[in-house]
C-alpha cells in the first residue's frame, strides 16, 4: 500500500521522512546527516510536501498527455 510522504525536519535543520527518521531515533538520537545531537521534536515540512504533491500532479498530467497523444497517433 502507498503511503503519501510525511517530511519532517529535525533538530538538525535536515528534511526526513517520517517513519525513517522515528525509525533512526528509536535507536539513536545522533542525526545519520550532520551527526549532531537530535531532539526527539520534529516539525512538519509543509513546504516540500506541497512541492512533492505539485510534482505529482505535473508528473500525472504528463503522463496522461502522452497516453492521449500515443493514442491519437495510433
Amino acid at each position: 500500500m502507498f503511503h503519501p510522504p510525511d517530511p519532517v525536519v529535525a533538530s538538525d535543520g535536515q528534511s526526513y521522512e517520517r517513519t525513517a527518521i522515528e525509525q533512526h531515533m528509536r535507536l539513536s538520537l545522533v542525526s545519520p546527516f550532520s551527526r549532531e545531537p537530535l531532539q526527539r521534536t520534529l516539525f512538519p515540512n509543509r513546504n516540500l510536501r506541497k512541492r512533492i504533491e505539485d510534482h505529482d500532479k505535473d508528473l500525472l498530467n504528463a503522463v496522461e498527455t502522452s497516453r492521449k497523444a500515443a493514442a491519437a497517433a495510433t
